[in-house]
């Protein structure tokens, strides 16, 4: 051993225990506006490691969480080493808990993930941190706990940099990239608590078919990667179809499998690869699956290939509707001729479609805001995700921020939140935060006019709604997943009316769900909600349906509730219908009552 890292070594190694090692991963998914999922760089690692006979467990983090009640979930487990994985979002969380856990035990912590191999020296630095992985980790950690067993020099393992307890810093250079990803056990999914992860996702489980991606979108950190691994090694790889097939034969002989989610940034890549994956899926596999794809990278073709073996959606990056500021700023070549062409090509094979938006950008101003808006109402996707621009370190988007100094230092823990952290002389960040939820409103109705339920579906008409209430930014369109179940809906804070003339068909029956948000079912959160739906004329209301619903004091509550109401009394004609939500007097605080997509429907 080495002489610096002998005394780190003795240290440590007095934690051990007498054979392997036990490694905890640590990851952290607060206010990401995300729900429970798998991480698959963690799943990774730790079947790499538990090839090698280590022991793994993991803390999986959704909620802020004490320090002592941290540093005693951490004691119980008794590990021999700690690892986070974060990417730039969650990195205040990484910092801020490897300081107390060092602050309280003699356990070496190292730190990977996306954010420390793009901002290494600032990894690094932290005080609670002893080591950072950059790149790939599951051989530099299994080469590390195999080397912290034997009690062997850990300070030449590639891929990490190592700090001596006198502060110096010895940075390794990358090892290749793994190049066979067949060579590679499949992901652990036992360090989670698989079933409530599968319950929270509709039984979807997330695959990955390659690594990499070839393309040099300024705003990505795929470009930032590749450039650290130039000269060592191609960094896009497949696995091979047969591989991929032997990895879903397991899911389906241990889990429930409802649909799949490959989550290859981009699984069309490679059309004679994809072409053989998609008959050797459709001849053993009936399960639907979505995937990524890019415009370039899509033809007729490539969608009936997909459709054919069970593809469900696509989800396709838009970015921008304006082609200067996709093609100068964020690095992308496709015209909006070429993007309206694959929506609709996707419309008419089957295929369900996803675009991604990114607002914000420098150059951006509220006219290509409206841009995006426009080119969305064309292509009129199935589902639309709208996000606002960070600057990722290590990425040349914020190279070009950090010179033209539109950096304000400010941190975000998610990618999904309504706030620029970058100035920019063309729009305000409160412009931007406007266009944003604008914006998302749209795109709400646009979803809801492609998947319209019935002959009158309330959320297509939305913008048909007279609203009153004491405050109309309550009152909006939102997404909210329940056990799994996502649907659009009515967010509709009491007390509310909501009301609507409507021409009613002969034998109608009006079906819809109701719930409170998952986010205030704590302890902490509102009461429960009154819902109640009266039916008007020229002379009154009456009543037609009363329900209260209580999650945070009974869990049975905790769900959505469907109902369905015969109309078929009031014949064929105009109406009011009002959707009513309500409390007890001073008790509506955190009471986020939803409506889920009412609809009428004729009895067949």
């Amino acid at each position: 051993m080495r002489g610096l890292h002998r005394p780190v070594l003795s240290k440590w190694l007095s934690t051990q225990v007498e054979v392997k090692m036990k490694v905890l991963f640590i990851y952290t998914d607060i206010f990401t506006n995300q729900y429970f999922h798998f991480q698959y760089g963690i799943g990774s690692n730790s079947s790499v490691l538990k090839q090698g006979d280590h022991s793994i467990s993991l803390l999986y983090l959704s909620q802020e969480i004490s320090r002592e009640e941290l540093t005693r979930r951490v004691k119980g487990l008794r590990p021999d080493l700690i690892g986070f994985s974060t990417g730039t979002h969650q990195w205040r969380f990484a910092r801020e808990f490897s300081r107390w856990l060092k602050e309280s035990f003699n356990i070496p912590i190292i730190c990977g993930g996306i954010h420390p191999t793009l901002a290494p020296e600032e990894a690094i630095s932290e005080p609670g941190i002893d080591m950072i992985c950059r790149g790939e980790g599951e051989y530099a950690l299994l080469e590390l706990a195999d080397k912290m067993e034997a009690g062997e020099d850990i300070s030449r393992i590639q891929n990490l940099w190592i700090k001596s307890p006198e502060g110096e810093i010895i940075r390794n250079p990358l090892r290749p990239p793994i190049l066979d990803l067949d060579s590679l056990p499949f992901p652990d999914r036992d360090i989670y608590d698989y079933e409530h992860l599968l319950k929270e996702n509709a039984y979807e489980h997330m695959v990955m078919a390659s690594r990499g991606c070839p393309y040099q979108c300024s705003y990505c950190c795929s470009p930032a990667v590749n450039q650290l691994y130039s000269g060592k090694g191609s960094p896009v790889r497949m696995r091979s179809p047969q591989n991929v097939i032997k990895e879903l034969t397991m899911l389906q002989n241990r889990f429930r499998v409802d649909s799949l989610f490959f989550t290859d940034e981009i699984f069309t890549l490679n059309h004679h690869w994809l072409s053989e994956f998609c008959q050797l899926y459709q001849s053993k596999f009936t399960i639907p699956f979505k995937a990524y794809a890019r415009v370039e990278t899509v033809n007729k073709e490539v969608f009936k290939l997909l459709k054919e073996a069970g593809c469900f959606m696509v989800l396709i990056g838009v970015e921008s509707g304006n082609e200067e500021i996709r093609r100068k700023i964020m690095n992308r070549k496709m015209k909006n001729e070429d993007i309206i062409r694959v929506f609709q090509m996707a419309d008419e094979i089957g295929l369900k479609t996803w675009s991604d938006n990114l607002l914000g950008v420098p150059g951006e101003t509220r006219e290509t805001i409206q841009e995006t808006i426009d080119l969305t109402l064309k292509i009129s996707p199935d589902h639309i995700q709208n996000s606002i621009f960070f600057p990722y370190p290590g990425t040349e988007l914020y190279k070009h921020c950090e010179r033209e100094g539109y950096l304000t230092g400010e941190e975000l823990t998610s990618y999904f939140e309504d706030s620029s952290v970058i100035n920019l002389p063309t729009i305000t960040r409160e412009e931007i935060q406007k266009c944003f939820n604008d914006f998302r409103q749209i795109s709400f109705q646009i979803q809801a006019r492609k998947d319209k339920l019935g002959y009158y579906d309330f959320i297509s008409n939305f913008k048909l709604t007279r609203v009153s209430s004491k405050d109309n930014a309550y009152v909006k369109l939102n997404l909210t997943r329940i056990l799994g179940d996502e649907r659009l809906c009515i967010f509709a804070h009491p007390p509310t009316r909501l009301q609507y003339k409507v021409r009613l068909k002969s034998d109608s029956l009006l079906r819809f769900g109701i719930a409170l948000s998952p986010l205030v079912w704590s302890p902490d959160k509102g009461e429960g909600t009154l819902f109640a739906i009266t039916v008007g004329n020229l002379l009154k209301d009456k009543p037609i349906f009363s329900k209260f619903i209580d999650p945070k004091n009974n869990p049975e509550d905790r769900k959505w509730h469907d109902f369905e109401l015969d109309l078929s009394n009031l014949g064929d004609k105009k109406v009011k219908l009002n959707f009513i939500t309500s409390t007890e007097e001073g008790k509506n605080s955190y009471c986020w009552a939803l409506w889920s997509r009412p609809h009428l429907v004729q009895k067949i």
